[in-house]
């Protein structure tokens, strides 16, 4: 897949995560549910606060373009099975999955803006001046990918349903699918091999 063809397609899935989010707000507020609703309408905001990024003209031509699609499908369909599910865990345990979610979304805020300009969705080469250590890059080679898969296990925990966990195992697959491929690229940069030997990939002291 071309880097052009995958931009349109990373923006038909955006508009149709945004408006599928948008009813799954609206239903649960039918449903007097107004802290799901809230939930989704964060999910929402933070999935549009990367849009740009996103769906935006790529800087870099991609090192590859096989598991941007999955991965996004797979995270349309997650977010969309767990909107549309009724919460699960309602009250303090509720507030905590909540707290996850806020805690994946500010690691993989900080994450982005520490990377700056080199940041992408795609995986691409590093520039000479493109490796960064600093913030949550000091413990992790991937802490962008580590604040996606605990904010989406903070939103599916609150809204576990069959579906919905059956949704995040292909989502949480195509992140693993995805770290291998991309330090596969990296990894032809020798910065890149000494910095990854002394941090894990998304979970501190495990992998």
């Amino acid at each position: 897949m071309t880097d052009r063809l995958a931009v349109y397609v990373l923006r038909i899935l955006l508009a149709l995560s945004a408006v599928g989010l948008g009813i799954g707000i609206a239903a649960h507020l039918a449903d007097g549910q107004p802290y799901a609703a809230a939930f989704v309408a964060a999910y929402l905001v933070w999935m549009l606060s990367e849009a740009r990024i996103t769906v935006g003209t790529p800087t870099q031509s991609a090192a590859e373009t096989r598991t941007l699609v999955p991965y996004a499908v797979a995270r349309v369909a997650t977010a969309l099975t767990a909107a549309y599910s009724a919460p699960a865990a309602p009250g303090t345990f509720g507030a905590v999955l909540a707290g996850v979610f806020g805690a994946g979304v500010i690691l993989r805020a900080w994450a982005i803006r520490e990377l700056g300009v080199h940041y992408s969705h795609r995986v691409v080469r590093i520039a000479e001046d493109g490796l960064v250590s600093s913030g949550p890059y000091r413990l992790l080679r991937h802490p962008a990918y580590a604040g996606m898969v605990l904010a989406n296990i903070g939103f599916v925990g609150y809204f576990a349903s069959p579906a919905s966990i059956a949704a995040l195992t292909p989502l949480v697959a195509a992140i693993l699918w995805r770290i291998r491929i991309e330090e596969n690229v990296l990894a032809e940069s020798a910065r890149y091999r000494v910095f990854a030997a002394t941090r894990c990939r998304i979970v501190p002291g495990v992998w």
